[in-house]
């Protein structure tokens, strides 16, 4: 579904990169008829772009994903690079496709990789620049793809590698090769551009077996709006709407559909006394957020609103209805 969204923003063809795991026939031949670079992530993909290249009387440009064995010390789930991912293929294997791929309609121009998301060191990145350099250089290629990765700091203390971190020591690695570049940034990009607006709609108090206080806020939004707690045990802050002095209970966030493990976040000590009405907004929902939104429960996804440079509100895209 990505190309046909690229498609409709207007993209054009020099400036898509193509990936995925498991891409259909049908999606490989759109590809390959537009003109998109082609991330090939198996042998089995090779043939198929032949084909559809030849149909289509027209050259295919592809990279290789490599898969470097590289740990990015993230989230298991967040993991892209290591020996047992479903992602890429391993350096043995890309050689191989390098040294014996001869359809003239195919055109490798490089190699692309990507390790996992929130990495929190660049040299992760450099690592598997090591392994991915060495082949660009004994195949004379041109384009390296280091994928993305790039953190965003969800937690309130702390924080992350900045991007200039990343350059310093990409282009230390690169040194004087003549490379095209790609880099995939968008997490670091559009996380802190939205945020989640929750109403609360009831409010329990109790102690635990050690008498100790706690507090469940119960809202209307929850993981089918923003699954990402649910799914890594993200942290995103959450804050009321309107200042207020804390109310030091720990606190947990829950939403409202059937499932035990739908909080938005647990044993919070920032959120003031609340009640019925009042609202909540969660941070950095800009990423992972909309994009997966579902229908669980008969959830309809909510409004989502887009504040203009000049303060204006538009609503988009059209909210969903049973009608």
């Amino acid at each position: 579904g990505e190309l046909g969204r690229t498609r409709q923003a207007g993209a054009t063809a020099k400036m898509i990169v193509y990936a995925g795991a498991a891409k259909t026939d049908y999606e490989i031949c759109e590809a390959v008829g537009i003109g998109a670079t082609i991330v090939v992530e198996r042998p089995e993909e090779l043939p198929i772009i032949a084909a559809a290249a030849s149909a289509q009387g027209i050259e295919a440009n592809v990279l290789l994903r490599l898969r470097p064995d590289v740990d990015a010390h993230t989230h298991h789930h967040l993991t892209t690079g290591t020996s047992r991912s479903k992602f890429g293929m391993p350096e043995k294997m890309v050689r191989q496709i390098l040294a014996g791929c001869a359809h003239p309609q195919i055109v490798i121009g490089g190699v692309h990789f990507h390790i996992g998301s929130q990495i929190d060191s660049p040299e992760c990145t450099a690592q598997a620049m090591n392994i991915a350099l060495p082949i660009i250089d004994e195949f004379d290629l041109r384009t390296l793809d280091i994928g993305g990765g790039f953190p965003v700091w969800y937690e309130e203390e702390g924080s992350a590698p900045k991007p200039d971190e990343f350059a310093s020591l990409v282009y230390d690695k690169i040194g004087n090769r003549d490379l095209r570049l790609i880099i995939e940034p968008g997490r670091s990009i559009v996380a802190n551009a939205g945020i989640l607006v929750a109403t609360v709609m009831s409010v329990e108090y109790g102690r635990d077996d050690q008498d100790m206080p706690w507090r469940t806020v119960t809202c209307d939004t929850g993981m089918a709006d923003l699954i990402r707690p649910m799914l890594y045990n993200a942290v995103h802050q959450i804050w009321p709407l309107e200042k207020a002095a804390p109310e030091l209970i720990p606190t947990s966030v829950a939403g409202p559909y059937c499932e035990s493990t739908d909080f938005l976040g647990r044993d919070l000590l920032n959120l003031p006394t609340l009640s019925r009405g009042d609202k909540l907004v969660i941070m950095h929902a800009g990423a992972y957020g909309r994009a997966k939104a579902s229908n669980y429960n008969g959830n309809l996804i909510g409004p989502e609103l887009m504040v203009n440079a000049n303060r204006s509100i538009q609503e988009i895209p059209e909210r969903q209805s049973f009608g």
